[in-house]
């Protein structure tokens, strides 16, 4: 489960979806090194040792998707798993992807 700090924060941000500014998002990629940004979303790949590693993590990230009704898409292709956030009702990146992408890295 996540700690209770991270829930408060992901539920102020998500009351408060805007779609953010080029600065906004380069200041947010700097505490997400891994991450990057393709096509106005917000891209990481994650790879594992096999297939059945590979598909846990996506089973992870589909809970946590779900617990912030945020949705990413997601690639599975055998020991890879890629994730892209965007936000539609904003049509751009808000702080909804950031914060999930951030609770993303502390599955690993």
């Amino acid at each position: 489960m996540l700690e209770t700090n991270y829930l408060k924060k992901c539920t102020t941000q998500l009351n408060n979806m805007d779609t953010l500014t080029k600065e906004q998002i380069n200041k947010n990629l700097k505490g997400l090194p891994e991450w990057y940004i393709e096509k106005q979303k917000l891209v990481r790949t994650f790879y594992f040792n096999d297939f059945n590693q590979a598909i846990a993590f996506l089973n992870q990230i589909a809970v946590l998707s779900e617990e912030q009704n945020h949705h990413p898409i997601l690639i599975s292709k055998y020991n890879t798993v890629q994730v892209k956030l965007y936000t539609l009702d904003v049509k751009g990146l808000s702080q909804k992807d950031f914060a999930l992408a951030e609770a993303i890295d502390q599955l690993l």
